[in-house]
């Protein structure tokens, strides 16, 4: 997908703000093969950005009881935005820019599985600081470095019979630009690093399987001298899952919808680490959260199977347990201004969903606890 835009004489700080989740056979992309995606974004053909998304696990997905009465991190939030600086790049042109945006191993998950339906809803912002008054009159990108690489799908079986698939990757980019402005200099840089890997096992049954993100950025825009705007962000997505499923058609599967009996056994561990440092005229912040999630479950269902890529709708429930915890630590603190206090923010919560008769389910603890940091 390409856009074209002009984008003002004055700016003199650009950044991306992007939103993207999973659709129909992608919702649950980390459970695919391939299991990894990234959001690319090139700005007048230069890798501008890259975009790791969240493993995020809505409420009907690997078992939603384990998701009653409490969500996976993130579910309920799963619009938080993307962000990454691409002032450096505004060096290379301000006029008709294209901007283009590709998620990756889409391409390839069709190949493997001749299925159309692997889709992607991505928005995004494309925010700028402009100062009518103070024109660029000319640029030089001093530094323009990036690589991509994607081992692709590798797929072996193991004496058992079961089928290995492994993928793994990373990239780096790095960006440096002067930029000269009626009133002024600006240096501006930016660097993107990131590693993914993702393994998974399986057969007809059941599938084990773990994805890793671990990725940096950094950036800077030191204008006539001063750094005016800073930023360090570092994240670390990590899941670990295992599914085993017996689904049996109730009526010939050579129609939509039909019936069909489903049994499930599952467990799930999910992080987020994540750390922020933004710098800015008058303002120092930093946040470090942690969060984790641990849950299992075994369902017993019968379903109306109503399309192609595994759409279905619960008819019945049989038998159902799910236990489900999540922790999370944050700290959040300002340099300044002074006298702004930070806190500390811990959470702990347990949540059970016992059986067939209870749809709801209900907390077994609960423990939220701010205190605050600095500042009187």
């Amino acid at each position: 997908m390409t856009f074209i835009t002009n984008i003002p004489s004055g700016t003199y700080r650009a950044a991306l703000l992007m939103y993207m989740e999973g659709g129909e056979l992608d919702e649950f992309w980390y459970t695919n093969e391939p299991a990894t995606r990234e959001l690319l974004i090139y700005y007048n053909n230069y890798l501008a950005a890259v975009f790791n998304p969240f493993e995020t696990i809505y409420t009907g997905g690997i078992d939603p009881f384990m998701w009653k009465p409490m969500p996976s991190i993130n579910t309920l939030s799963f619009h938080n935005p993307y962000m990454a600086d691409i002032t450096p790049l505004l060096a290379t042109g301000i006029s008709n820019v294209n901007i283009t945006l590709t998620m990756t191993n889409l391409y390839e998950a069709y190949e493997l599985t001749e299925s159309p339906y692997f889709t992607w809803t991505v928005s995004g912002v494309l925010m700028l600081w402009v100062n009518e008054s103070n024109p660029m009159v000319g640029g030089q990108l001093i530094t323009a470095y990036s690589r991509f690489y994607d081992s692709g799908p590798i797929f072996s079986t193991t004496p058992t019979g079961l089928t290995e698939y492994m993928e793994y990757g990373n990239y780096t980019l790095n960006y440096v630009s002067k930029l000269v402005f009626e009133h002024g200099v600006e240096v501006a840089s930016s660097e993107q690093s990131g590693v993914f890997n993702a393994y998974q096992l399986f057969n007809a049954i059941m599938e084990y399987g773990t994805l890793s993100e671990n990725f940096t950025e950094s950036s800077t825009e030191n204008i006539n001298g001063i750094d005016q705007f800073t930023m360090s962000l570092a994240y670390k997505y990590p899941i670990v899952f295992n599914v085993t499923a017996y689904i049996t058609p109730l009526a010939p599967p050579t129609s939509y919808p039909y019936p069909a009996a489903y049994t499930q056994y599952a467990t799930v561990n999910l992080g987020m680490d994540a750390h922020e440092h933004y710098s800015l005229p008058g303002m120092d912040y930093e946040t470090d959260a942690l969060e984790s999630l641990n849950s299992y479950g075994f369902m017993n269902l019968t379903l109306q199977i109503i399309n192609p890529y595994g759409g279905a709708v619960v008819t019945g429930i049989s038998g159902n347990y799910a236990r489900t915890s999540k922790d999370l630590t944050a700290v959040h603190t300002y340099s300044y201004p002074t006298g702004i206090p930070g806190y500390l923010e811990k959470f702990s919560a347990l949540a059970i969903s016992p059986n067939a008769t209870d749809l709801i389910g209900y907390y077994q603890y609960v423990m939220l606890r701010l205190m605050r940091l600095g500042s009187d």
